[in-house]
């Protein structure tokens, strides 16, 4: 260095960035014999720390890390460094976070250089692989920071262990590799880095024993489709292709082409074109580069990896990936058909492993790639995948497995000439049956739609190939329902279902009808509901004949057919005008099953709620049929109404409440009318007078009661009261005249037109009549409705209250408050006459005059109190003592008189 003491002393004096670039040039062109001695280290070091500092030029810093480098070499004695190691650590790491990537380089390398040969001495280089670890998956830090600390971290890590090789295998597959494990994405990044770094820091060999636990791992990363992590996944797999043999590598990126992640399939086909690239050389003559990789790869492996090429050429997900593929495919393959035909016993089995997948990417790639093969190859494809379909069909119990061959197969049918499809149709076909009868829904799904590209292209052939060996095998109890699944998934197929439903629904319903035919007819029911009305002329009246069967077997299949027929036919009001029609049959037998099939449609369609328009159509026939003859008939009626009621909103069949009573008000006339009839005289319904014959109709009248606006109010209370006048009083009784009473008693408070109130007084009056002393709890609140009717406006109102007020009489234990308030009232005094004047008090009073007088004559003697009676007559006298102008409040109060001193 003696020769450099002149520019080393200036640049220590004037500190300028040229005199300290003298003195690294000079150092760098020296070439060092000898040790380096301690004075030489403390005169040189300085200038070499300012020239790492971050205000330095990038030359300054490169060329002082490659003269520390050199110097750590080439000691004299180690412990002349020990006072610089902390300050240089510190200025060697700002420059792996900063500058460019050549000088980042020469600093890790210096950094390994000094943990190499003076670590032994020192606790700072002993502890800094543990720091830059730290920062390595610090999220404080930028990327290209990580990448520089990555660098130094590659380096000290094997210039700390190259002695001790197993401990760097250990530090890296139990420290570093766990990391990927985390959540932490910044840590994910600086590990992968770590990986570019390695390989090249490390030799070849000593590397080798780290491609298998690593790879793997780091090509998982591709999973998590992080656009950071997928360059340096990248980066990282590329330094190995370059520096590693290929054999070592290829088997984890042609697992990786195989996943599911589109992004970790598009990179890793990235990287296979890589590798053949390498292995191919020049590849602008594609010949060549092909004749290259046959030579470089065995042909098993060769292949292997073009039948991966090839399927990815056919991704359904990835354009990406399609893309990579085609392109190293176009790259390294110079005659397609040629090389498919080499490669198709392993494209043949890539293709079957994805179809028995759970993956329906997969599954759906596999299609695709045999669609291709045979638009490209034809006979020749059919050869080799027909059995092989067919044997796993039959033999491979991998559900997975049968849905992939039905969208192979459905994709193979597709891509092939008729005169193919011609030459295999039996093969095609024992397929398309295998997979139709299998147990697995969509299974039989992915089959129908096979057999539909089969029919496409062969029409009245394909069926004629399949349905009879179908319906053979429904004879056998062995292959039965396998055979109804087959069948069912080809009536599935509208334009199929109308070739042969002529055919095979008069032989289900041949006579005598079995057991087995009507799980068919059931089943296949439910998959040609477009078609079904077109047959209702032949089902509807086989299937209720046969209902006069005693077999109990028989008869539930057959009901359990119509209720099927009944839910999926799709044209209803045809259905629905079938049934009516048989509704007035003169056979008894046919009036209660049509009755009781309208009750089924209401039941099985309460869902698809289709049929409301037609609500009125029940209701027309249904209430002709409560005047039957046949009890039978009537209740099923009346069950098919409760069906009606419970399955159907009532908000929609209240609003027919004006139809219901008008037609009922007509059939009732017919009634009394026809010979035999009543005339005027009381009619009891049929359908009533059984138990619970009112139930069905309840809720319709309840909800127009409390619910509907004014006018279905009136029409709902009027129909009530109609429909228990048509009842015997043995029949309405129990609970559900309690439920009847207390929805009115409610509503007639309400401010509602005169007319409703009518219609609800009125009908409140017939319960009285008909309920008798079931009602004797409501009479605190009969009592206070109808006194406070009295004094309505409305003279229809007054003169039902009036009335009704007569009929509580004999149910009241209690007369002698209500004479009272009847009293009060006729004078005026009430609560509910005040405000009333004129000519409004008179006609107040005088109803109540009247009332009194009903309710005397009923009950007067049931009066206790001693003052009841007396205070009725002098209020009557009163009244005639003011000699009111009113002729009819005069009579009134001497009806009064002459009741009361009768008493």
């Amino acid at each position: 260095l003696s020769s450099l003491s002149g520019k080393i002393l200036d640049a220590l004096v004037d500190g300028s960035g040229d005199k300290r670039l003298d003195v690294l040039e000079g150092l760098i062109e020296k070439n060092f014999v000898h040790a380096i001695d301690t004075p030489s280290i403390s005169i040189t070091m300085p200038v070499i720390s300012r020239s790492l500092r971050p205000s330095s030029p990038s030359t300054h810093k490169r060329l002082a890390c490659l003269i520390l480098a050199t110097f750590c070499e080439i000691l004299e004695d180690v412990n002349g460094m020990s006072g610089y190691i902390e300050e240089l650590l510190e200025l060697l790491i700002s420059v792996l976070m900063g500058g460019q990537s050549q000088v980042r380089s020469v600093a890790a390398k210096a950094m390994g250089a000094m943990v190499r040969h003076l670590s032994t001495k020192n606790s700072d280089l002993e502890g800094l692989l543990a720091s830059l670890q730290s920062k390595l998956i610090s999220n404080e830090i930028t990327s290209i920071e990580r990448s520089g600390i990555s660098s130094g971290f590659a380096q000290v890590l094997f210039s700390k262990y190259y002695q001790d090789v197993d401990s760097l295998y250990s530090h890296v597959t139990n420290i570093l590799l766990p990391v990927l494990n985390t959540n932490n994405m910044s840590a994910h990044e600086g590990v992968l880095w770590v990986f570019v770094y390695l390989p090249t820091t490390m030799s070849a060999n000593m590397y080798t024993p780290l491609i298998d636990p690593t790879v793997p791992s780091i090509l998982r990363e591709l999973d998590l489709d992080k656009q950071t992590l997928t360059e340096t996944v990248i980066r990282a797999l590329r330094v190995l292709i370059s520096t590693q043999e290929i054999g070592l590598i290829l088997p984890s990126i042609m697992d990786g082409c195989k996943s599911r992640c589109d992004n970790t399939r598009a990179h890793c086909i990235e990287l296979l074109g890589d590798l053949l690239y390498k292995l191919a050389g020049n590849i602008e003559v594609v010949e060549k580069a092909e004749a290259n990789i046959s030579s470089s790869l065995i042909s098993h492996t060769k292949k292997e990896v073009l039948s991966i090429l090839y399927f990815a050429r056919c991704d359904v997900a990835s354009a990406h990936v399609r893309n990579n593929a085609l392109n190293v495919w176009k790259n390294i393959v110079s005659n397609t058909p040629r090389t498919l035909r080499a490669i198709m016993p392993e494209l043949t089995t890539q293709i079957i492993t994805n179809l028995a997948t759970d993956d329906l990417d997969g599954q759906n790639t596999s299609g695709r790639c045999l669609a291709e093969l045979s638009s490209k190859l034809g006979d020749s494809i059919l050869k080799q995948v027909l059995p092989l379909f067919e044997d796993n069909l039959m033999k491979s119990s991998d559900v997975n497995m049968h849905r992939g061959v039905c969208i192979g197969l459905k994709d193979v049918i597709s891509n092939l000439s008729k005169d193919d499809i011609e030459t295999y149709l039996s093969k095609l076909v024992s397929i398309s049956r295998i997979a139709l009868c299998s147990e697995d829904k969509v299974v039989q799904k992915l089959a129908a739609g096979c057999f539909q590209s089969l029919y496409n292209q062969m029409g009245t052939k394909s069926l004629e190939s399949i349905v009879p060996n179908l319906l053979a095998q429904m004879s056998n109890p062995a292959t039965h329902d396998r055979a109804i699944n087959g069948l069912t998934q080809i009536l599935a197929i509208r334009s199929v279902s109308k070739e042969i439903l002529p055919y095979i629904i008069p032989r289900l319903l041949s006579r005598p009808l079995s057991v087995e035919n009507l799980e068919v007819l059931t089943s296949i029911m439910t998959v040609i509901g477009a078609s079904l009305h077109l047959y209702l002329y032949t089902l509807l009246p086989s299937l209720i004949e046969g209902m006069r069967t005693d077999d109990d077997r028989t008869l539930s299949a057959i009901e359990t057919s119509l209720r099927c027929l009944c839910k999926n036919v799709e044209n209803v009001t045809v259905l629905i005008g079938d049934i009516v029609g048989k509704c007035d049959h003169d056979d008894e037998f046919w009036r209660l099953k049509s009755v009781w099939m309208l009750g089924v449609v209401a039941e099985e369609r309460n869902d698809k709620a289709d049929f409301y328009d037609q609500i009125s159509v029940f209701f027309r026939e249904l209430i002709l049929r409560l005047n039957d003859d046949s009890t039978y008939v009537l209740k099923a009626t009346n069950a098919a109404l409760t069906s009606i009621t419970k399955n159907v909103p009532v908000e929609v069949l209240v609003e027919n409440i004006e139809y219901i009573r008008n037609h009922m008000s007509s059939v009732v006339s017919d009634a009394r009318r026809r010979k035999g009839g009543v005339g005027d005289g009381d009619f009891f319904m049929p359908a009533f007078n059984m138990p619970k014959g009112l139930e069905p109709l309840w809720p319709i009248y309840q909800r127009g009661i409390l619910y509907g606006n004014a006018t279905i109010r009136e029409v709902s209370a009027s129909g009530l009261g109609e429909v228990i006048s048509y009842t015997m009083n043995k029949y309405f009784a129990g609970p559900l005249v309690i439920k009847m009473t207390g929805p009115l008693l409610r509503v007639v408070g309400d401010r509602n037109p005169s007319s409703v109130k009518i219609s609800i007084v009125k009908t409140l009056g017939i319960i009285l009549t008909k309920g008798g002393p079931a009602l004797r709890a409501f009479v605190p609140q009969f009592q206070t409705t109808f006194v406070k009717a009295l004094s309505d406006p409305s003279r229809s109102v007054r003169s039902e209250a009036t009335a009704a007020l007569a009929l509580l009489v004999p149910l009241s234990t209690r007369i002698d408050p209500l004479i009272k308030e009847l009293v009060s009232g006729s004078l005026g005094r009430s609560a509910s006459v005040a405000g009333i004047d004129g000519q409004g008090l008179i006609v107040v009073q005088t109803t109540m005059l009247l009332a009194l007088a009903g309710v005397l004559e009923t009950g007067g003697t049931k009066a206790k109190l001693p003052d009841t009676i007396p205070a009725a007559l002098a209020a009557a006298e009163e009244i005639l003592e003011n000699e009111p102008e009113d002729e009819t409040l005069r009579d009134a109060a001497e009806k009064i008189v002459n009741i009361a001193s009768s008493l």
